[in-house]
């Protein structure tokens, strides 16, 4: 009797285990994209707790990720220390929660040498270089809708669509 509960406790631990850390996202496609998750050809995945907002970008699928190392910039301390090294010499901190504040993160900025950058190119391209899988974050797409997103860095934490 001792080795079949030690048998199903175990199993029982395993499962919550693999459900742990798993979190239910959507993802709007257009037709006219044609992209399968697993083979897309973007720097990285995006997806969002919002259907509302995935819906903004067509038909909303459904998919699992299971993060393993996430930068969370929703957090304002872990977002000021990030910002601070991605951006040292190249942009102010303040200049860079600026662009992310209003929403402009994805568009072309100039740093203070006169070069052009987009600071979603600066986070992925830091989050890639620590070690990060995920980054979270807040998109302020505009006054009224700021769902959370979620950009995957390994296509391996994407969860086949339910």
């Amino acid at each position: 009797m001792e080795l079949r509960k030690f048998i199903a406790t175990t199993i029982l631990e395993y499962l919550n285990e693999n459900e742990m850390n798993v979190i239910k996202v959507f993802r709007g496609h257009h037709e006219r994209f044609g992209l399968s998750v697993k083979h897309a050809l973007w720097k990285a995945l995006y997806f969002t707790l919002d259907y509302d907002f995935a819906k903004k970008f067509g038909d909303v699928n459904i998919y699992y990720i299971k993060p393993k190392v996430t930068l969370d910039l929703t957090d304002d301390t872990i977002r000021e220390k990030s910002f601070r090294e991605m951006s040292e010499g190249y942009i102010d901190y303040e200049q860079a929660e600026k662009i992310y504040k209003d929403g402009d993160f994805p568009y072309r900025q100039t740093d203070n040498f006169g070069f052009g950058f987009t600071l979603i190119d600066m986070i992925l391209d830091y989050a890639k270089e620590n070690g990060y899988d995920t980054i979270k974050m807040v998109e302020y797409y505009s006054r009224t809708i700021t769902p959370i997103i979620y950009i995957v860095l390994d296509e391996s934490i994407v969860l086949d669509k339910k």
